[in-house]
């Protein structure tokens, strides 16, 4: 299926989490913490997907626990549908 990365997601992970690290654009959360600004290195010095998983369940667990919210789904790569 056009569009869909290894993952399953149509948005990729290193986009994800670099959405919260405090000298991203866009952070639109405003986040500013340096746990959270320590993955995303982490995930660009990852050697293989299982690593890249890891980082993600990380990040994923630092966000649940901050009460940040996260979205892997890409609205720009989604056609319109028209409900009938």
């Amino acid at each position: 299926m056009a569009g869909i990365r290894p993952l399953g997601h149509n948005y990729s992970p290193m986009g994800a989490i670099n959405r919260f690290h405090s000298h991203h654009y866009p952070n639109w959360l405003g986040v500013n913490d340096p746990v959270m600004d320590a993955f995303y290195p982490k995930a660009l010095a990852c050697t293989g997907e299982d690593e890249l998983k890891q980082i993600a369940k990380d990040v994923n667990e630092r966000i649940a626990r901050q009460h940040y919210v996260v979205s892997l789904f890409n609205r720009a790569r989604i056609r319109s549908v028209t409900m009938v």
